[in-house]
């Protein structure tokens, strides 16, 4: 068995057989959400306030919806008698911490032009 962001890949006698559920789908439409929310904070690059903010929630987004995919992914191998491990998760489970240190690299980057418009304006 495997875990698919569309269903569970069951592989039985060599003919694989995906079975999906709502729960899946809507981790899918939130995996698209949680991919498009990065393009709309680029987007505001003028509302450096709203930007910031954008980013935070990202961040918090993203923590919640790590955590409903683990949950997710450990009840559905505990119905077939696996444990979790990084062999059943594969990559996907380092690309998390890796989106939130890119988030929080965006979120210095926009800190320090917030300080040095101020120290701009000190100036005039």
């Amino acid at each position: 068995m495997a875990l698919k962001v569309s269903g569970k890949l069951n592989s039985t006698g060599g003919q694989s057989q995906l079975s999906t559920s709502l729960l899946f789908t809507l981790q899918a439409i939130a995996t698209v959400l949680l991919g498009i929310l990065p393009l709309v904070v680029v987007a505001n690059f003028k509302n450096r306030k709203k930007q910031a903010s954008l980013i935070a929630l990202t961040m918090l987004l993203t923590l919640l919806f790590a955590t409903w995919l683990f949950v997710s992914a450990k009840q559905a191998l505990q119905e077939v008698g696996k444990l979790l491990t990084f062999d059943n998760i594969g990559i996907g489970a380092l690309l998390v911490p890796l989106y939130i240190i890119f988030l929080l690299l965006a979120l210095r980057g926009i800190n320090k032009d917030n300080k040095l418009i101020r120290s701009a304006d000190r100036l005039r």
